[in-house]
């Protein structure tokens, strides 16, 4: 076997190698931040934003301004938990984080759904 044919076929093997891997790559968990659990008085407020732009508090539908009147009015000692649509787009995610921080006066924290597996 000549140098030339022996280094074009290690270089094969090692791209061949590496465009198998792409698929696992991809298929790799997110890493995840566990934050310490915060020291809550009342229960955490879970706030749903659904794909159609409907709001939901603790599972009952709200409309937007009954939703910044319980934000505002909230006991403290809390939190409120965000859970966005997975049919929303990153940015609609973003904009209504953005517009629950600015309405409460309890932190607001995006909460992620886990994927069964």
């Amino acid at each position: 076997m000549s140098p030339p044919l022996f280094a074009l076929t290690g270089l094969t093997l090692v791209l061949l190698t590496a465009v198998a891997t792409v698929p696992e790559l991809l298929r790799a968990n997110e890493p995840r931040v566990n934050l310490p659990p915060a020291k809550e008085t009342r229960a955490p407020w879970v706030v749903v934003r659904s794909g159609g732009g409907r709001w939901f508090l603790n599972g009952s539908p709200i409309e937007a301004g009954a939703l910044v009147a319980n934000l505002n009015t909230a006991p403290p000692g809390g939190t409120v938990r965000f859970l966005a649509s997975s049919a929303l787009a990153t940015g609609e995610v973003s904009r209504s984080l953005a517009w629950l921080r600015r309405q409460s006066r309890q932190p607001v924290l995006l909460e992620l759904a886990q994927n069964p597996r």
